[in-house]
């Protein structure tokens, strides 16, 4: 069974391995905001500079955010999924 990780617990991980969350960011040349955004969900390479400075991967880190999903059978794929793709061809001057 893998350790289940919160955002406190996160932080004081990273504090005892002498990391900040901006200085990681930093560190991995990202937006001296970007491991914050991370805690919340709203910046992937965050995220990914926080999971490789604890030695895990992000899917460890906040498993609910990454899930597979099944791709659905139903739903048409390809070029005519759209039917906007359907007239790409006829994209002349309007008249």
């Amino acid at each position: 069974m893998s350790r289940k990780w919160d955002n406190h617990e996160i932080k004081a991980e990273l504090a005892r391995r002498g990391h900040t969350l901006t200085g990681l960011a930093l560190d991995n040349g990202l937006h001296e905001s970007a491991c914050r955004r991370a805690l919340w969900g709203t910046c992937q390479p965050g995220a990914m500079a926080i999971a490789n400075a604890l030695g895990v991967t992000v899917q460890e880190l906040w498993p609910g955010r990454y899930i597979r999903r099944r791709r659905n059978p139903a739903t048409p794929t390809g070029v005519d999924a759209s039917p906007k793709c359907a007239g790409r061809a006829d994209r002349g001057a309007a008249a």
